[in-house]
């Protein structure tokens, strides 16, 4: 019947026995009730005649009236209601500290060892680089990064690429840990000039937090640990065509970090030339983001 209702007598008699049914027990007699409204209504619309030919006042007091002839649902206890938070907060912590669980591993990836050093030891081991390839893609001769694997292996992974001009580069990456589990994790983390903090991982975890490239001094023509490379035909670097710095840094929840670097032409023989135009001679261009390794095992 109720879904024949329409106007006024559709929304008095949805807001009555909305009413019932949140304050009612369930049962026969509520069902009964229901039905009878059900009925009433609709005939009161066949007719044409006026909801308040139903029922003084509001709908929730003529609900209210009807509710007095019904059981009543029944409250909980307070002891009862706080035995079910306990129970609630025991399942919420099982699956919180389960070994496999998503949030668990969240909270003891590389945040937590930011939040809370002291529950670790700490250290900075080697330090290395890893490279990208650059291919053109079709049919504009754009270029992309794809993960080629020259050097050292790591979870890098490039979300963006983008040159309006030929004299800077910037990209976006996203890495995850090498390993994490509840006691122990390891991280390779870009940083500027990577030699500068091995075995130095306090300063390594504040340069990340608090980044900020007016801190350090950029040399002329010294490797900044990242690059762009010209590769020769004996698949060494020829000539560093860009040299790259981190721009940002973003520690997530799940121990990845997000972050940007920006690529500044080298002037040289070589920079004459644009990545595209050595590209379409076949010649091999890396970009290379150096690194150092962070891990950390619970005391």
């Amino acid at each position: 019947m109720k879904t024949e209702l329409s106007g006024e007598y559709l929304a008095d008699y949805t807001e009555v026995t909305k009413y019932l049914k949140k304050h009612a027990a369930k049962g026969e007699k509520l069902s009964e009730v229901i039905s009878d409204l059900s009925e009433l209504y609709s005939d009161l619309e066949a007719e044409g005649a006026p909801v308040a030919s139903v029922h003084e006042g509001t709908a929730e007091e003529y609900a209210k009236e009807l509710l007095e002839n019904l059981p009543k649902k029944k409250k909980l206890s307070s002891k009862a209601i706080t035995a079910i938070l306990v129970i609630i907060a025991v399942l919420i912590s099982a699956i919180y500290f389960t070994n496999d669980s998503k949030m668990a591993i969240a909270s003891r990836g590389l945040e937590r060892v930011i939040k809370k050093p002291e529950q670790y030891s700490i250290y900075a081991n080697s330090n290395n680089r890893y490279g990208f390839e650059l291919y053109l893609q079709e049919p504009d001769n754009t270029f992309v990064c794809i993960n080629s694997v020259p050097w050292e292996t790591t979870p890098f992974s490039v979300k963006y690429f983008e040159y309006s001009d030929d004299d800077k580069i910037y990209i976006e990456c996203s890495l995850m840990s090498d390993y994490q589990n509840s006691e122990e994790g390891s991280i390779k983390i870009p940083i500027l000039y990577p030699s500068l903090f091995y075995n130095e991982p306090e300063k390594l975890i504040d340069s990340i937090i608090n980044f900020d490239i007016g801190d350090y001094n950029i040399i002329e023509n010294l490797s900044t640990g990242s690059s762009i490379e010209l590769i020769g035909d004996n698949g060494y670097a020829l000539a560093v065509l860009y040299d790259g710095y981190p721009t940002y840094y973003k520690i997530n929840r799940d121990g990845s970090i997000d972050f940007g670097y920006v690529f500044e032409i080298r002037e040289s023989q070589y920079s004459k030339k644009t990545i595209q135009e050595y590209l379409l001679e076949d010649k091999k261009v890396y970009l290379a983001i150096g690194f150092v390794e962070l891990s950390w095992i619970s005391k």
